[in-house]
């Protein structure tokens, strides 16, 4: 009997600063190594505005959903658009 190896899912998710209040919009298969890097400050734009947490994720099929459903975000550039969709995503699970 073999085992089918299933592909990883990937996550879009979204942070939010605990200092600055914030929002970081990004993509991973892993989300809470993800969480650890960005406050390990190894990200760019996530270095100096630390802590960070996780204030949404949304699980997709394959990382180009992933992708495209970040750009979605990352193109609306208001953060109050944005927290309205995740009170709406939030609604909808």
């Amino acid at each position: 009997m073999e085992i089918e190896e299933k592909p990883p899912f990937f996550y879009t998710y979204i942070l939010q600063s605990e200092t600055t209040s914030g929002l970081y919009i990004g993509y991973t298969s892993d989300v809470d190594k993800r969480l650890r890097e960005h406050n390990e400050s190894s990200g760019k734009y996530t270095s100096n505005k630390g802590p960070w947490k996780i204030i949404f994720h949304k699980m997709c099929e394959n990382k180009s959903l992933a992708i495209s459903l970040e750009r979605q975000l990352k193109r609306w550039k208001s953060k109050k658009r944005i927290l309205e969709w995740i009170e709406r995503e939030s609604k909808r699970e």
